[in-house]
């Protein structure tokens, strides 16, 4: 039974430990971000279309950023390949 379960991938219980960069960028790092999106819809005065537009805003500018780094990692794909 042990030669199945490493025949088809790693042991269960090696995902039950939070690894220690998780907890830096999700609990340190984004603490401005949320800070952000919980000012402008618990803030006062609190406006739905303001804080609605700001999410927009950010969704954008990190899709921007993912999708640059996409095109320029098949631009230098090609370049080194």
């Amino acid at each position: 039974m042990l030669d199945l379960a490493l025949a088809v991938g790693s042991s269960a219980t090696e995902y039950n430990a939070i690894q220690p960069g998780t907890i830096v960028i999700f609990g340190i790092v984004f603490v401005p971000l949320y800070s952000v999106l919980i000012g402008w819809f618990a803030g006062e005065p609190s406006d739905a279309e303001v804080g609605f537009l700001g999410v927009g805003i950010l969704a954008s500018f990190i899709a921007s950023l993912w999708g640059g780094l996409f095109v320029l990692t098949i631009l230098l794909g090609f370049l080194f390949w």
